[in-house]
């Protein structure tokens, strides 16, 4: 594992809601932060998770999706970007990456796959 992969709901979902949404398409990550800042975690940081929409990414990486507060623009909540930013040192901190630096070890799912996604958290 060499970096961690920030994604957004385009949604404001829960955890809950998260894995529910994911029982219908394939698509997972390893965690979801929620609007309140409340983090769940789906896939355990061993396995791989489908979020980055590239093979290579999805083996090296640990995915976190974070909740949409508002759509137009999007927009997360102070809680879940504060919180979403302890989670990524932490896992930064955990495998020995170093410093969360965007380009570096935290990139955004665009990075990997033709989308808009992390849109208001991109760098």
């Amino acid at each position: 594992m060499d970096k961690v992969i920030i994604h957004h709901n385009a949604g404001n979902l829960t955890i809950k809601g998260c894995w529910d949404v994911w029982q219908t398409r394939p698509a997972s990550a390893h965690y979801q932060v929620e609007t309140s800042g409340r983090i769940g975690q789906l896939v355990w940081d061993r396995d791989t998770a489908w979020h980055a929409g590239n093979w290579a990414a999805n083996t090296t990486s640990i995915g976190i999706e974070h909740a949409d507060a508002s759509s137009n623009p999007w927009k997360i909540s102070d809680a879940c970007l504060d919180n979403g930013a302890h989670l990524v040192a932490a896992i930064c901190r955990y495998y020995k990456l170093g410093r969360p630096t965007w380009g570096k070890n935290v990139f955004g799912h665009k990075n990997f796959s033709a989308t808009e996604c992390p849109a208001s958290l991109a760098g």
